[in-house]
């Protein structure tokens, strides 16, 4: 039987599992589900650096977004903070 290694975003870990067949797009683990091997939540890799890697990777990603969204949302405030009258009349 083969392992393979993968990575959770929901659990934010990395998990063993042990393959029984491998196409180029699914596995079939040894209780007969059938995993893709990439996904947006998960993904399957050959080695435990490779799942950890895409795990840092894929927090690197939502944390920049979150920081962008984080500088966006101050720009309005500041924006609406110079405020000193009503722009248009509705």
């Amino acid at each position: 039987m083969k392992y393979k290694y993968i990575a959770w975003r929901a659990f934010r870990d990395v998990r063993i599992i042990d393959i029984i067949s491998e196409t180029d797009h699914y596995v079939t683990d040894s209780n007969g589900r059938k995993h893709k091997k990439i996904s947006d939540d998960r993904s399957i890799f050959d080695t435990f650096e490779e799942a950890k890697q895409w795990l840092l990777d894929k927090e690197e990603a939502d944390l920049r977004k979150a920081t962008e969204t984080i500088s966006s949302i101050k720009e309005h405030i500041k924006r609406i903070e110079a405020l000193d009258k009503a722009s248009k009349k509705w």
